[in-house]
């Protein structure tokens, strides 16, 4: 088999499916445990093949340690609500995003169980910083 072109590209869901018509070969597989948005077609890895692999990107909001109770709440409802608006989903979804809005509780319980998974990768890897 010869090589006529060798193109890799690895993107974050949001920005990946809206690039995926400037690529000139259809993306072999989508690296989150879903199917995208604007790439419901692309197989999640799971479906290519590879049973175990889980990566996916994720966005927070994050407040200083010590923020008043009220602060949290009233900025935890406004993000409920914000996630949970139709429109909102909708554009979201068509960036390949899957909204939670989770309790400030729930978050923090899911970033401790990311950093613990994540660091086990690294180490059984053999990655280390620095």
């Amino acid at each position: 088999m010869k090589v006529l072109r060798n193109l890799f590209a690895l993107a974050a869901i949001g920005y990946g499916c809206t690039a995926l018509a400037q690529y000139p070969d259809p993306p072999l597989t989508m690296v989150v445990p879903y199917s995208a948005g604007g790439a419901a077609d692309v197989p999640t890895v799971a479906e290519s093949g590879i049973a175990g692999y889980e990566m996916y990107e994720w966005n927070g909001i994050f407040l200083p340690a010590g923020t008043p109770p009220d602060v949290v709440s009233r900025l935890e409802k406004a993000v409920h609500e914000d996630v949970n608006d139709p429109a909102t989903k909708q554009k979201l979804a068509n960036l390949g995003a899957e909204p939670v809005g989770s309790s400030s509780r729930d978050f923090g319980e899911f970033v401790d169980r990311e950093m613990k998974r994540s660091a086990e990768v690294l180490k059984q890897a053999g990655i280390q910083a620095g």
